[in-house]
């Protein structure tokens, strides 16, 4: 008798077990399909050598963990050219099924980056040709959830158009 107890005990810890392997193997596959907006650009500082702005991106955890950004570690492309390369280690946590800001700070000197030519062009597209002013974030972001820790790689293209006019919608994006 005590044999099948121990028997049955051994067969449903196994059950268990199997069930929750399968059930966190589901929730890493949600983690990396985090989904990432660019919801505002906010400027602090326009001068030709030193341009700073902020990026509020909004990222949204569908799965039914909750769990931090660690690190993230991005590649800044304004039209199409590297400008900056923004890396922190930071403690933020997302909620499971919810979204959160991350603020990303960019620092850059126009004057060394871009030509006269390539500013000025800037310049307009940024006030009359806002579909072509595209911001590229290339990288990771490492995130942690209780004893998993994954590295997720991120690339988020947006222009200014869509940056302004997502503003003020209150539509996140789907996973």
């Amino acid at each position: 008798m005590k044999k099948a107890g121990l028997i049955f005990g051994l067969g449903g810890a196994a059950i268990i077990a199997i069930g929750l392997v399968f059930h966190f193997k589901t929730q890493i596959t949600k983690l990396k399909g985090m989904c990432y907006k660019i919801k505002s650009f906010q400027i602090v500082s326009l001068k030709l050598d030193n341009f700073k702005f902020f990026l509020n991106t909004l990222v949204k955890n569908g799965s039914d963990v909750d769990f931090d950004i660690v690190k993230y570690d991005f590649d800044v492309l304004l039209v199409g050219k590297h400008i900056s390369q923004i890396s922190s280690d930071v403690q933020q946590t997302v909620s499971a099924n919810s979204v959160s800001e991350l603020k990303l700070l960019i620092d850059f000197s126009p004057k060394e980056k871009f030509s006269s030519a390539d500013i000025l062009r800037l310049a307009e597209y940024a006030t009359l040709k806002q579909d072509k002013f595209v911001i590229t974030l290339v990288g990771k972001i490492t995130i942690k959830s209780s004893f998993i820790t994954k590295t997720v790689p991120v690339e988020m293209t947006f222009s200014l158009k869509e940056i302004l006019e997502s503003k003020n919608s209150t539509e996140t994006c789907d996973i």
